[in-house]
């Protein structure tokens, strides 16, 4: 457990300092000092103003790259994911069938840009939106399994945390 856990318990903000190894206790210390609690990415919220790294190094934010008028949905990959290869044809056929009204964000999590670019050379993507994902971004909307897709409004509101492309699909042609 990091010295930065915290919990907000009526109104008065905690750090946990300890676990019991049966999880049956918690030791919690009130926080005195300014102790900001970030609230969770949940759906129903508008995507936040993440920096992200592009394949040529620049940074770019989230809530800066949405096309007008599109839903967005992010993919959230790594060439050492089997199911993140195996899903890349359905993904981009759903791209294909919808582009008009669907963009997509890949961010790779875990390799090397130079691996990247050398799989997107042999393997052109459809869509251009290729940058990668930061911790900061997997913790903030809690990526812990991969592929991992999230689904954007028009209006930059996230309708879908953790979804998948038949979902997308279903909310997309409504």
């Amino acid at each position: 457990i990091s010295d930065t856990t915290r919990v907000l318990i009526n109104g008065v903000v905690y750090d946990i300092r300890d676990v019991a190894k049966d999880g049956s206790a918690l030791t919690l210390i009130e926080c005195k000092d300014s102790c900001p609690i970030k609230k969770r990415i949940q759906n129903g919220m508008k995507v936040t103003h993440t920096a992200l790294t592009t394949l040529d190094s620049n940074k770019i934010y989230l809530d800066e790259i949405q096309e007008v008028g599109k839903f967005m949905l992010i993919d959230v990959w790594g060439l050492w994911c089997k199911g993140c290869l195996n899903q890349l044809p359905r993904l981009e056929e759903l791209y294909i069938e919808n582009s008009d009204v669907l963009q997509v964000v890949s961010l790779n999590w875990g390799d090397k840009p130079s691996t990247v670019y050398s799989f997107l050379e042999k393997n052109p993507s459809r869509w251009s939106d290729q940058l990668f994902a930061n911790k900061e971004f997997l913790k903030e909307y809690m990526v812990d399994s991969y592929p991992n897709y999230i689904l954007v409004g028009k209006d930059g509101v996230i309708i879908k945390l953790g979804t998948n492309l038949t979902e997308v699909k279903e909310i997309i042609s409504e």
